[in-house]
C-alpha cells in the first residue's frame, strides 16, 4: 500500500477499499452473465468451465446467497464465487445486496489487521472453540484500537492545521489594525500641517456678549 494510505484516518481507508472491491466483484460477475449469454469465447470462458468453478457452482447451489459473502473473508475463493454467481445467473439485486455486506467486512478487515493475517487467525482458532472465541475478542480490540488511533491521529492533524491558520489570520488582522492606526495618524498630521500653512486659527471662534464685545 502507497504510505498516503497507510497514514490515511480509517474512513477513507475503508472507503477507498471499499470502492474497489464493490467493482472487481461486479465486473467478474457480470463476466460469468456474459460467458452464459455467449458473448465471450475466450480463455474466460475456458477457466468458466475449469473444476475450480464446478465446485463454486455447485457450493452455490448448496448454499446460496451467504456463500457469496463469506467469500470475501477468503483468499481466492472470492473470484470464483463472484463469477460463478454470474455463470448460474443469480439475480443481480440479491446477490448484489449479499457482495455489499461481503465488501464491507472485507474492507475493514483490509483496513486494519489485513486479510492474509486473518486468515492465519481463522486457520488457527479453527483448532479449538475457545480460541475462536479469543481471536473474535483480539481482532475487535485490535479493529476498535485501528480505530481511535486513527482517529485521534486526524483530530491532531486538523487541530495544528488550524492552529496555524488561526495564527496566520491573527497576525493578518494585527497588520491591518497597525496600518488601518498608520493611515489615521497621517491624515491627523496632515490636517494640522494644512492649518498652520493658511495662517488660519482653527479654534472655535469667540463668542459675542451683551453690549457688542466679545468674550
Amino acid at each position: 500500500m502507497p504510505s498516503w494510505f497507510d497514514d490515511s484516518p480509517f474512513p477513507i481507508a475503508f472507503a477507498v477499499l471499499f470502492g474497489i472491491v464493490f467493482l472487481r466483484a461486479q465486473g467478474t460477475y457480470w463476466i460469468g452473465r456474459a460467458v452464459t449469454a455467449g458473448l465471450l469465447h475466450t480463455r474466460v470462458a475456458t477457466w468458466m468451465t475449469s473444476p475450480r468453478m464446478t465446485r463454486a457452482v455447485d457450493a452455490l447451489h448448496r448454499w446460496g446467497l451467504p456463500l457469496v459473502t463469506v467469500s470475501f473473508l477468503t483468499v481466492g475463493f472470492q473470484t470464483v464465487v463472484n463469477a460463478a454467481a454470474g455463470l448460474i445467473r443469480m439475480p443481480w439485486l440479491r446477490y448484489t445486496i449479499a457482495m455489499l455486506i461481503g465488501c464491507a467486512a472485507w474492507a475493514a478487515i483490509y483496513a486494519t489487521v489485513g486479510i492474509a493475517a486473518f486468515e492465519a487467525s481463522l486457520a488457527l482458532a479453527a483448532r479449538s472453540p475457545w480460541a475462536l472465541v479469543g481471536l473474535l475478542a483480539v481482532l475487535l480490540g485490535v479493529l476498535v484500537a485501528v480505530v481511535v488511533m486513527r482517529a485521534r491521529s486526524h483530530r491532531r492533524e486538523q487541530g495544528g492545521k488550524q492552529g496555524r491558520d488561526d495564527g496566520a489570520e491573527i497576525q493578518t488582522d494585527l497588520r491591518a489594525d497597525a496600518e488601518s492606526d498608520a493611515g489615521t495618524d497621517a491624515g491627523t498630521d496632515t490636517a494640522a500641517v494644512a492649518g498652520h500653512a493658511d495662517g488660519r486659527d482653527h479654534r472655535d471662534p469667540p463668542t459675542r456678549l451683551h453690549g457688542g464685545g466679545f468674550a
